[in-house]
């Protein structure tokens, strides 16, 4: 059981969810809805807003809930600093005219905490979290447009303390005449404040624009994807995240990426296997490892089910 103070608490909270700022040019709240989700994303370091797949395009651009083509349904587990613990889950249906909706829960928990006063002495264990609620919606209306949008509830509570907040997430992907070219932009986390008592914040607002580039060769055999986003916030510099894929006969997959100019966060790596029951039907896991510097190492599993025609 931790011991620590809830003005202590909030320290850390902020500091460890924006660890990957290197300097901070304001100040914002909800401060975890900057902690990326899924496995895949985090082993190309995080570098996805022009090539996210699936469910978890609900965090990173809702442009790409179209991408998959098929029903998907994604868990992820994360092992993050300080025995925090962060899941999320999601699932993506295809819809008609080339559209898909998205739904996902994520949570944040610290477990049972030990309350101490200013004069550290010993007061009323608490717990601390945030949890997430988000709807999304993208489509393609054109073969070289794909645009997407999602609604988000905000709760979190530090002991007898509660907050919450309403935002949204605006996202576009442009796919020009050269094959396996995307362009993607999104801004996140355009809402209220979010306010603790007579405390408010403002949402961590951001923006990422990137490429990517998807590369098959060899028939089905082998594919490649590299990527690259740039990243600004309100309350962050701008950072550069890079990223890359390889797929071996669509079972096997090995990732690498970096986040530059981040005082507390770097290289990254991952992998994952998918396993494909019929044509309809599959299941991949993935994982990542990630840098955080001073902060030591994280850990991401996700599991996800695929369900469509054409896997």
């Amino acid at each position: 059981m931790k011991r620590i103070t809830t003005t202590g608490l909030l320290c850390i909270l902020i500091t460890a969810s924006a660890s990957w700022a290197a300097d901070n040019a304001g100040t914002s709240g909800a401060v975890f809805l900057k902690i990326g989700v899924g496995a895949r994303a985090v082993g190309m370091g995080e570098a996805q807003v022009a090539v996210p797949e699936g469910a978890d395009s609900l965090y990173w651009n809702p442009a790409g809930l179209t991408n998959l083509g098929i029903k998907d349904i994604s868990f992820t587990h994360n092992e993050w600093i300080d025995d925090i613990r962060y899941e999320y889950v999601g699932a993506s249906i295809p819809l008609f005219w080339n559209s898909a909706v998205g739904l996902s829960y994520s949570q944040l928990t610290m477990g049972e905490l030990e309350g101490r006063d200013a004069q550290g002495r010993p007061t009323t264990n608490f717990s601390a979290g945030d949890k997430l609620f988000t709807v999304g919606w993208g489509m393609r209306p054109f073969d070289m447009l794909q645009a997407g949008a999602t609604f988000k509830y905000i709760s979190s509570n530090i002991a007898d303390d509660n907050a919450k907040a309403y935002a949204g997430d605006f996202g576009v992907i442009f796919r020009p005449p050269l094959k396996g070219v995307s362009v993607g932009f999104a801004v996140h986390n355009v809402g209220t404040e979010i306010k603790f008592v007579d405390e408010g914040d403002p949402l961590p607002l951001t923006y990422r624009i990137g490429g990517g580039y998807t590369l098959p060769f060899g028939g089905r055999t082998h594919k490649v994807t590299v990527a690259v986003d740039g990243v600004k916030g309100n309350d962050t510099d701008f950072y550069v995240n890079t990223g890359a894929e390889y797929w071996l006969v669509n079972m096997v997959a090995v990732r690498a990426g970096y986040k530059a100019r981040y005082d507390s966060a770097g290289a990254t790596a991952g992998g994952g296997f998918r396993y494909l029951f019929s044509g309809t039907y599959g299941v991949q896991v993935d994982y990542a490892y990630a840098d955080m510097g001073t902060f030591g190492a994280t850990h991401r599993v996700s599991v996800a089910a695929l369900l469509g025609a054409g896997l």
